[in-house]
Parts: C-alpha cells; sequence; structure tokens
C-alpha cells in the first residue's frame, strides 16, 4: 500500500500586518504628540542702559572669567571652594567685614556660573549683590 505523503507549505511571518500596526502606531503618536519651538534670543551680557554707582566700603568683588574660574578676593578658587562657594564667600566676607558683594563676569561666562554666584551670595545673607555691567549709549558704540 502506497501512502501519499503531502508536501508541507514552507512556514512563512508575514509582515504586512506588522508594517500596518507600526504605521498606525506611529501616525498616532505623531498626532498626539505636542510639539514646542525652541526660541533662542542673541544675548550680548553684560551691557547695562542704567548704572548705580556703590560705594567703596565694605565691598567683596567675586570675578567670573569666561573659562567658569572664581576669583574671589584677588585668589583663585580651587574645584572644592567653588562646590563650597556660599562658605567660602562667607569666611572672606567676615574676615573682611564686607557686606557687599559685586560680581563681575566676563559675557562669555556660563550663566550657570553667575547663577551659582548669586545664590552662595543669598546664602550667605550679605546685605546686597550686584552685578558689574559696562556702560551702554554711545560712547560705546561709536
Amino acid at each position: 500500500m502506497k501512502f501519499t505523503t503531502r508536501t508541507r507549505k514552507p512556514v512563512e511571518i508575514n509582515l504586512a500586518p506588522l508594517i500596518d500596526v507600526v504605521f498606525l502606531l506611529l501616525i498616532f503618536f505623531m498626532v498626539s504628540t505636542t510639539f514646542s519651538r525652541e526660541v533662542s534670543l542673541l544675548v550680548d551680557l553684560p551691557d547695562s542702559g542704567s548704572q548705580t554707582t556703590l560705594s567703596g566700603e565694605g565691598k567683596l568683588k567675586i570675578v567670573i572669567t569666561k573659562e567658569s574660574n572664581f576669583i574671589l578676593d584677588q585668589k583663585l578658587l580651587s574645584s572644592d571652594e567653588v562646590r563650597n562657594l556660599s562658605l567660602v564667600i562667607k569666611d572672606i566676607a567676615d574676615k573682611n567685614d564686607s557686606s557687599n558683594l559685586v560680581i563681575i563676569a566676563d559675557a562669555l561666562s556660563p550663566h550657570q556660573s553667575v547663577v551659582k554666584a548669586i545664590d552662595a551670595a543669598r546664602e550667605t545673607g550679605l546685605a546686597s549683590v550686584s552685578i558689574r555691567t559696562s556702560a551702554f549709549g554711545p560712547e560705546k558704540h561709536k
């Protein structure tokens, strides 16, 4: 007796439905996502149109270079001192009997460095914190 052998079709994975589902998910996410446009402004710091002159008494100066180096009371601060900037400012302010801090930041210094100096000064409780700027007016832009 002769048995007939069935030939089996090779098993295939049909990718067309999978691609359809992926495209539907893509369309769903594209429709449901909100797109936000980032707006950038060109800012040329530290020009200022208004100037206030501080008295020379009790001023402590911190200089921030464009490389984000901090110089406090004519001393370059190490990275450990920068991490504990509020303690260093408080120590030097107590030694010099200073109640005012003047931040002198380079126009190309990172904004985060200036914010760090302002936050550290706020933590120390100094009477006033000011930022030195260059004059803005006809004498500068001739």
